[in-house]
């Protein structure tokens, strides 16, 4: 064997056991990897919270929470137009609020975790989900 020819060799035995890795450790890999983003983007998420005036980003919380019962309790009932309209109804009405806006900015930096939508064209529904079905 050429002696140019040993290191190259040496290494790709040392590196053949990684090549061969199962699709399990893949998978593996690929949800740490998620998983770290995902702790990532809540961190981003959080950090952009915190420069929000917190007694104004409080108020829009218990509203968004009210909101969201009323929702919910009409998707229960059965009545997802309702409560579609209502959904639609809460993002028309908040769309010029800056805590609401400020909130929604927060929110595009978790895209993995926090479903995007456009606020002019918002009518119920996320990526051709009914809010009822989120």
């Amino acid at each position: 064997m050429k002696p140019d020819l040993k290191y190259p060799l040496a290494v790709l035995l040392i590196a053949l056991p990684l090549l061969g890795s199962t699709q399990d450790q893949i998978d593996l890999n690929m949800e740490l990897m998620k998983a770290m983003q995902s702790v990532q983007e809540v961190a981003s998420l959080q950090q952009c919270l915190q420069t929000i005036d917190q007694t104004k980003l409080q108020r829009f919380r218990r509203k968004a929470e009210h909101t969201k019962a009323q929702i919910e309790t009409l998707c229960a009932n059965g009545e997802h137009l309702p409560a579609s309209d209502l959904a639609a109804t809460f993002v028309r009405l908040h769309a010029k609020d800056q805590t609401a806006l400020q909130v929604k900015k927060c929110t595009e930096l978790a895209p993995g975790m926090i479903p995007q939508f456009s606020v002019a064209t918002f009518d119920g529904s996320l990526n051709g989900r009914h809010i009822c079905d989120l």
